[in-house]
């Protein structure tokens, strides 16, 4: 059994929920025995196979993670609870930083099972300096001991891994991008009258969104509009729409709600265009989303994406107005059949990379190397590597 853990699988929390969902499924369906362990909560959740074995952890013992409790917290004593109900030979979590991460670690601790840390983009630069003054408390308190007491580290990405080894960290890492989960892209329904540009993502400030803004303000590109989608966080969408209507665009740019899963793949089908400004991703799972529906994408070196300028399928800038500004106005200006091939190429590159199969061999190798040794697998790194 490999019991995978994570706080919740909201399903407005982004992507972690979906794509540790997706994961635990898949392994499941080659054949793994797999569990999650996860809190209650009274929100709707992204959907979990019935294979999987599903292990809880109460409210009460929420709380008592969130007083920072230490290892001898109810909130460990629960994930204690689960490893010996489960008869876990691994754990896999996803997360960091909270006191119910260090929960985790503290029980795979206290029985001498083998901890695999997915760091979900939470090392990245921008992401470290974000409150830091209470990440400099919870690494020196325990962060870094569970890091470092860690059978492996998850990355998704060689950026993502150069942030581990830069903050000290010489375990091994799984190096394996994230999949497509819920992969059903409809045939491209571009509108005649205009072209359509589509950020998908929570509506945060580390997305970036005021940089596009002022970029698109700067292009105000002829026959284009701009679609920014995606759930509010602390009343960002607001604040956005204030600088719309300051600049004078809200002729073409619109901010929506969240839409639904079941709705995705038909707003990337009604785009030409897909763009995410963002401060920092571990991953961007977005961006392969839209990739293997056929778009073109703009995004920034806060997010992962090389493979954007060495495969030809979109544009990977600096983040700053200026290079939104000058990739946005090379997409507006090209030609719309130059526009769709370099979709559809972005789609072709999408099924080779992402494809759910390959991915779950790559943990399922690294997860049977970490139980009983062996030759080194290829998704994993030694500090040297």
């Amino acid at each position: 059994m490999i019991l995978h853990a994570i706080a919740n699988l909201r399903a407005t929390a982004g992507g972690p929920p979906r794509s540790v969902a997706a994961l635990v499924d898949n392994l499941s369906r080659h054949g793994r025995r797999v569990g999650l362990f996860t809190r209650r909560i009274d929100e709707p959740e992204v959907p979990v196979a019935a294979t999987v074995e599903r292990f809880y952890g109460s409210s009460a013992g929420a709380a008592w993670a969130a007083l920072g409790l230490d290892a001898g917290s109810h909130a460990r004593r629960e994930v204690a609870d689960a490893i010996a109900a489960s008869g876990a030979k691994l754990v896999h979590s996803h997360g960091i930083w909270t006191p119910a991460c260090h929960a985790v670690a503290a029980a795979c601790a206290e029985v001498s099972v083998p901890h695999v840390i997915s760091v979900r983009g939470m090392l990245e630069p921008w992401a470290v300096r974000s409150r830091g003054a209470k990440k400099l408390v919870a690494w020196t308190a325990y962060q870094r001991c569970d890091l470092v007491n860690a059978a492996a580290i998850h990355a998704t990405s060689r950026s993502e891994m150069a942030a581990i080894r830069g903050m000290g960290l010489r375990q091994p890492i799984v190096l394996v991008p994230n999949g497509i989960f819920d992969a059903h892209p409809v045939p491209r329904q571009s509108s005649p009258l205009f072209r359509q540009a589509f950020f998908l993502s929570r509506i945060s400030p580390k997305k970036g969104l005021p940089l596009l803004l002022e970029a698109w303000n700067r292009v105000r590109p002829p026959n284009w509009r701009l679609v920014i989608a995606g759930n509010d966080e602390r009343g960002h969408a607001a604040y956005l729409r204030s600088i719309i209507t300051n600049m004078g665009i809200a002729d073409s740019v619109q901010v929506v709600a969240g839409i639904p899963d079941t709705e995705k793949w038909s707003w990337y089908a009604r785009s030409d265009l897909f763009i995410l400004p963002t401060y920092s991703e571990n991953f961007g799972l977005v961006v392969a989303e839209a990739m293997l529906a056929g778009l073109p994408v703009i995004t920034t070196h806060g997010a992962p994406w090389e493979l954007l300028e060495r495969t030809g399928t979109g544009w990977w800038v600096p983040i700053r107005v200026e290079s939104l500004e000058i990739a946005l106005r090379e997409a507006a200006e090209m030609d719309a059949g130059a526009l769709r091939s370099k979709g559809t190429k972005a789609a072709q590159v999408a099924r080779e990379e992402f494809d759910w199969d390959s991915i779950t061999s790559r943990f399922s190798a690294a997860y049977d190397w970490l139980l009983a040794g062996g030759s080194i697998p290829p998704s994993v790194r030694l500090n040297a590597a």
